[in-house]
């Protein structure tokens, strides 16, 4: 074996070792982060009484709504549009945008200095912190919501398969590694300009209106719908379709859509980030 062979298996080892170790950090920080939030029952009962106060004006607006205009709208039933605003604001139970609050109050604190010293990847840290702690909430609030819906209103017609069930995971997987990409993104701005909030607001927003809070996206102008469909927003919320008639013909396109978006926010967040830790460094950190 050459030299030049010989270096090139050790950086591919220690690579790979750096990578597995990264890995092991990652659940490990995930699993002692969603236990912590398993103790603290009361702070997943307030949030659950919050989205049950939420979701229950919505079905009494919808309710008083779908009697006038007809059992059906567009293809969507009350039943799925009440269902849809509730995985919503299920979703929305883990708090994953507040990813923001974290990484900005880390930049502004100057506390980013001396978690970057640490031997795990700043992003990867927060980012299991974050997602253990939403998905302890995201669980209980899950089951309370889909107990009370399916026996107030049923689970709307379709075919609900194991195949479906999978296609839920991954298109809910991927809308929350959206939520957690686009949100750092914007957190890390903070580096230039002391205090990114008001992006956060911006994003907040279009993320409510085009995420299908109130009202569902098939219910939406064709124009705001295509654009709530293919931009980041309305991504990090396909799972509010499932129940939609044409979701098992749209599941690709939904998929690929939100594909796209995670590989273009990894491009971004490695060359921002990258920037950001420089102008740390200069800056004395």
């Amino acid at each position: 074996m050459t030299h030049h062979s010989r270096m090139s298996l050790a950086t591919y080892m220690n690579t790979d070792s750096r990578f597995l170790a990264q890995a092991y950090s990652f659940f490990g920080i995930l699993k002692v982060s969603m236990v912590d939030c398993l103790a603290h029952p009361k702070r997943i009962l307030s949030n659950f009484l919050v989205l049950f106060v939420r979701v229950g004006v919505m079905f009494a607006l919808y309710a008083y709504a779908f009697k006038y205009v007809g059992r059906n709208v567009n293809g969507i039933s009350f039943e799925i549009a009440i269902w849809s605003i509730a995985i919503y604001f299920i979703i929305l139970a883990t708090y994953l945008r507040y990813i923001f609050v974290d990484i900005n109050t880390d930049v502004v604190s100057g506390k980013i200095e001396t978690i970057v010293t640490k031997p795990v990847n700043y992003l990867l840290y927060r980012y299991a912190l974050k997602l253990g702690a939403g998905l302890g909430d995201m669980l209980f609030v899950l089951i309370a919501v889909s107990l009370i819906l399916g026996l107030t209103i049923g689970i709307p017609a379709g075919t609900h398969d194991l195949l479906w069930v999978l296609e839920v995971i991954l298109i809910t997987v991927l809308g929350m590694v959206i939520t957690l990409l686009m949100y750092s993104l914007i957190a890390l701005g903070s580096f230039w300009i002391d205090n990114a909030r008001p992006f956060f607001w911006i994003v907040d927003k279009l993320v409510l209106v085009l995420g299908g809070s109130y009202v569902p996206i098939a219910l939406f102008p064709i124009a705001i719908k295509l654009f709530a469909i293919y931009s980041p927003f309305g991504a990090s919320m396909f799972a509010t379709y499932i129940f939609n008639p044409d979701f098992a013909e749209k599941f690709v396109t939904l998929v690929g859509v939100q594909v796209m978006w995670i590989l273009v926010f990894l491009i971004l967040i490695k060359f921002v980030f990258g920037r950001a830790m420089k102008r740390l460094s200069v800056n004395g950190g």
